[in-house]
């Protein structure tokens, strides 16, 4: 995914005169599908994958990090905030799903917290002073769509972990069924016969690492935002029960006059140009 990020700021400040305030702050950040009850309401959290992400953030491959004010902190940030407002970035390179974040704010002496939509005063306190709040990030890429169905393609999905694969952005949509139309028609000019041309891994539904693997790890940074597709090297016959090898030197041409790019040598990978 592209180095993005949420700015978000760690401080209390006094209302009145609007100075900021000494006040102690504990963030920490962590996945979770705790009290989710709905399978696809899960899979959303979980960013498309069926295998469970959980725990440290920190700790998770994929997952986040922060940098407050130019010093790296991974996934929390407690401490005394000095009688400053730090502003934080929240840098999302490489996950997709929705992130929780529990913040904790005890003012100075003399003063308690106001609430508001976000923070709420902590009612185990008698003083005022400690409020929290609860968050929810999500964390997803915008935009994909499920590669239609089409006479002229097949998409084999990487069942079970990652139930969903084939999600791409509409431009590359367009171009990954216009190829396997042009190679379908090529292949039956040339030998008679009518062939689909085989489509694997593409993109998860909201992007984000594809880990084929279940390890939250993945060897290269492609698949991530939906401008990625493997071809099988294999097609299928129409009327089924056969396959053919691909004619890997007159797909990778057809490829290229769409503007879909090879990158691997063993493996049959194309990314869209400037998608």
């Amino acid at each position: 995914m592209p180095l993005d990020f949420d700015a978000f700021q760690v401080g209390c400040y006094d209302l009145y005169t609007g100075l900021p305030l000494n006040c102690h702050e504990d963030w920490t950040e962590f996945f979770s599908t705790d009290g989710l009850q709905d399978p696809a309401t899960i899979l959303y959290y979980e960013g498309g994958h069926a295998h469970p992400r959980s725990g440290d953030v920190a700790m998770t491959t994929g997952g986040l990090y922060s940098d407050l004010s130019g010093v790296a902190d991974t996934n929390t940030f407690t401490g005394d905030t000095g009688g400053q407002i730090w502003t934080g970035y929240k840098y999302h390179p490489q996950c997709s799903g929705v992130v929780q974040i529990t913040a904790r704010c005890i003012a100075p002496p003399n003063y308690h917290i106001v609430p508001d939509d976000c923070w709420h005063v902590d009612p185990s306190d008698p003083s005022g002073r400690t409020g929290y709040s609860q968050m929810g990030v999500r964390l997803h890429v915008d935009g994909l769509v499920e590669l239609p169905s089409d006479p002229s393609l097949v998409v084999v999905r990487n069942a079970g972990d990652h139930p969903v694969g084939d999600y791409v952005k509409p431009a590359m949509s367009k171009k990954l069924v216009q190829l396997a139309q042009e190679y379908r028609n090529w292949y039956h000019s040339t030998t008679g016969v009518w062939v689909r041309l085989s489509y694997n891994d593409m993109s998860l539904p909201w992007g984000g690492i594809f880990d084929f693997q279940d390890n939250w790890d993945c060897p290269h940074e492609l698949h991530r935002v939906g401008t990625s597709a493997d071809v099988n090297h294999y097609c299928p016959v129409d009327g089924g029960g056969a396959s053919v090898r691909v004619q890997e030197n007159k797909l990778n041409t057809l490829a290229r006059a769409l503007g879909l790019i090879r990158y691997e040598k063993q493996e049959i990978h194309y990314e869209l140009v400037g998608g």
